[in-house]
This record gives C-alpha cells, sequence and structure tokens, in this order.
C-alpha cells in the first residue's frame, strides 16, 4: 500500500478536506507538520471562548495567533431558578451580571491588546446567556451554550420532539403556550458594563458582532465604551 508521500497532491487535499469537516479533527493534527498546518488553520480560525478558558487561551495561542481570524467570547451569566425565571430580573441580580459581564471583557480584552494588528484583520463576537435560559420556557435557546457546539459538529437542526415540560408551555415537543411577559423581560434584560480601570485597547480587531441570537440586551453606553478602544474598527454588524 503506498505510503502518505507516495498520493498525488489532489487526493491528499480530498483527504485534508475530509478530516476538516470531523468533529475531533485536532487529533490529527498530531500525525504530520504537513496534516498540522492543515487542521491548525481551520481549527484557530474561529475560536469560541469562556471567561474560564481565557488564562489557557492565552498560554495556547502565543505562536497560532496568526491563524485566528474570529473571536467569540460567550459570557455565562448568573443561573436562576423556576422560583425566578418568570421574574423580572431584580436589581441586585443585575448588578451581579454587569459585573460578570465586565471582568470577562477585560480580561479579553487585556489579552488581545498583546496582539499585533494583521492584514487580515480579526471580528469580535460577543455573547451573553444564562446557562438556566433553556431550562424553563425557552428550551430551544442553544446560542453560546455546549448544545450549540454539538449541533454545529453534527450539522443537524434542533430536536425538539423529546420535550415534554407542560409546566413551562412545551407537550409532545411543540410549545402550547406563550411565555409570561416578565420570563420574555428576563431574557432580554439589559447589560451594563461599568469599567472602573481603563478598558485596553486592541488594535487587532477589525470587525464587530453582535448577533440577534444574543438576547441580553447591551445598553448604548456600553457599546460605544467598547468600540471606542478599538482604533481599528472598519465594520459593526449589530443585529438587534
Amino acid at each position: 500500500m503506498s505510503t502518505w508521500d507516495y498520493l498525488p497532491p489532489e487526493i491528499r487535499a480530498m483527504i485534508l478536506a475530509e478530516l476538516e469537516r470531523h468533529p475531533q479533527k485536532g487529533a490529527y493534527a498530531a500525525v504530520s507538520k504537513e496534516w498540522q498546518a492543515v487542521i491548525e488553520k481551520r481549527t484557530f480560525r474561529r475560536l469560541k471562548l469562556k471567561e474560564i478558558c481565557l488564562d489557557k487561551f492565552d498560554r495556547l495561542i502565543q505562536h497560532r495567533r496568526g491563524l485566528v481570524r474570529h473571536v467569540c467570547l460567550d459570557i455565562e451569566l448568573k443561573k436562576y431558578t423556576c422560583r425566578c425565571c418568570e421574574r423580572w430580573e431584580r436589581e441586585t441580580w443585575a448588578r451581579h451580571n454587569n459585573k460578570l459581564a465586565t471582568l470577562t471583557l477585560y480580561k479579553l480584552f487585556s489579552i488581545l491588546s498583546t496582539w499585533e494588528p494583521t492584514r487580515e484583520g480579526l471580528t469580535l463576537e460577543l455573547n451573553a446567556y444564562s446557562p438556566s435560559d433553556k431550562e424553563h420556557w425557552f428550551k430551544t435557546f442553544y446560542h453560546g451554550t455546549l448544545e450549540e457546539d454539538k449541533l454545529l459538529d453534527s450539522g443537524l437542526p434542533v430536536d425538539t420532539n423529546e420535550i415534554d415540560d407542560p409546566k413551562y408551555g412545551w407537550v409532545k415537543g411543540r410549545q402550547v403556550s406563550s411565555p409570561p411577559n416578565d420570563a420574555i423581560r428576563r431574557i432580554f434584560a439589559l447589560l451594563e458594563i461599568n469599567f472602573h480601570d481603563q478598558l485596553p485597547q486592541v488594535a487587532v480587531v477589525t470587525k464587530f458582532l453582535l448577533r440577534r441570537q444574543c438576547r441580553r440586551q447591551w445598553t448604548p453606553p456600553t457599546l460605544q465604551r467598547i468600540w471606542e478602544k478599538l482604533p481599528r474598527l472598519e465594520e459593526i454588524i449589530y443585529e438587534p
């Protein structure tokens, strides 16, 4: 049987292209330098980050910064219980979430501030959610969660057939009643970032993205403070 080196370049490219679609493709980077170059280019192109992985991200990405084109920061807010899911977010709760978002964003900006600008530029995407959002009325709110990653890897649509929770309006996979107004308001609660320390400038970012799937509402002063620290910003995609 022919070894890898004896295969025509076209066949090798087809094999590597197929491997790139594999959910666990990162492991293939250890096979050879050629495989590493191809797999890492795809693996590091778009990164989804949470606060708990930012320190590891800073260490691992040192020599691969040039491969990164898109950074999505998923800010994980405080969990809430069934007793709170139909109530408007209280002021103390909102302050806690604002603090979480502030610290997480400051940490990412501190890391990205050390990156040199590139010709290709970098997209910064922000998302904020509570893991509890999908546990009550909003069963299909996967944006930013581990379930979203699994769905993206599988290429399959959301399967609601197994959802059966009449208390929250879901019967045999169908949503048969609407959430209360305060439950909706909680999902779309305001998010206010207050930087007591000066937010570092990030010159590497050229595009800012805020998708409509991010239900939390970033206040205009918050967005202004963020954009002011992106001196090379060329494009803003805001989907209210």
